[in-house]
């Protein structure tokens, strides 16, 4: 800023250190030559520097849903606490001008933000099982804010056991031979229900 500092020049690095650490913000750099006599140059021409150590705002909310492009069941805003999608594509909104990063428990993965989307979705597929997943953002300095609040979220991508029987009998409501046990091979009702048993968590 035309004032000169106290510097140290390192002659195999080629490199001019000011002593005492700059304030935030921006700064002209010029440097001079003096030689043996004394005889001081003229100021170089600018280099213009931004001094940045603050980290953007922690994300103050968890990502409200996820992008699921997966099996049969999707989603561009899912909310699901479990998916079949080991990339699910984190919605943490459009057009950020701070770099987003990816942490799945607590670990920072690689991930692509897709920036007309909104989402963050990692590289690499996520293993089955219980997730907590949050991001971070990163300005052009290279400050990292905190984790954001976490998405829990499982990975489940193995199915159900085949079942092994046929359905020992369906419900017969229609006409006038009714029952809830049928197990005649003709019936006239076009939507019998066949009897696969109760309390089923699976569908």
């Amino acid at each position: 800023d035309g004032v000169k500092v106290a510097a140290t020049y390192d002659s195999a690095a080629g490199t001019l250190t000011p002593n005492a650490a700059l304030t935030e913000g921006s700064h002209s750099c010029t440097y001079t030559l003096t030689d043996a006599a004394g005889n001081e140059s003229g100021q170089s021409p600018t280099f213009s520097l931004t001094i940045d150590t603050t980290a953007p705002a922690t994300p103050s909310s968890a990502p409200a849903s996820y992008k699921d492009d997966t099996g049969s069941v999707t989603g561009v805003a899912s909310t699901a606490a479990t998916t079949d999608d080991t990339k699910p594509g984190l919605n943490i909104g459009t057009s950020l001008t701070n770099t987003p990063n990816l942490y799945v428990d607590g670990v920072k993965v690689a991930a692509t933000y897709d920036s007309a989307a909104g989402t963050l979705t990692p590289d690499s597929a996520l293993t089955a099982g219980d997730h907590d997943l949050t991001y971070t953002l990163t300005d052009a300095a290279g400050n990292e804010s905190g984790q954001s609040p976490a998405l829990s979220l499982t990975i489940d991508t193995t199915a159900p056991d085949t079942p092994t029987s046929a359905p020992a009998s369906y419900k017969d409501n229609v006409g006038a031979v009714k029952s809830d046990t049928s197990t005649d091979d003709t019936t006239d009702d076009t939507t019998p229900g066949c009897n696969i048993g109760t309390g089923l968590t699976d569908k």
